[in-house]
């Protein structure tokens, strides 16, 4: 296998390695396009994602809480 080949499998691997030991969510998708002269073009696109769920009220409770507690003390982490 040419060398630029392998070192792209061998970042791929690691991409995948890395969102597999995230304490949250992730995504990973690998686009191949043919070019001309014989060539592709490889595209890489991966993130780390954390999800939130806010506790909100609904109807008059919404005002009536608003100012009740920092946003941080509302927050709790998912996944």
């Amino acid at each position: 296998m040419p060398a630029p080949q392998t070192a792209i499998q061998q970042h791929i691997a690691q991409i995948f390695e890395e969102l597999l030991k995230h304490d949250g969510y992730g995504e990973f998708k690998v686009e191949l396009r043919i070019l001309k002269r014989g060539q592709k073009e490889v595209l890489v696109h991966y993130g780390k994602q954390y999800r939130y769920v806010l506790d909100f009220p609904v109807g008059p409770d919404l005002f009536a809480q608003a100012g009740s507690a920092p946003l941080s003390s509302k927050l709790k982490p998912t996944g």
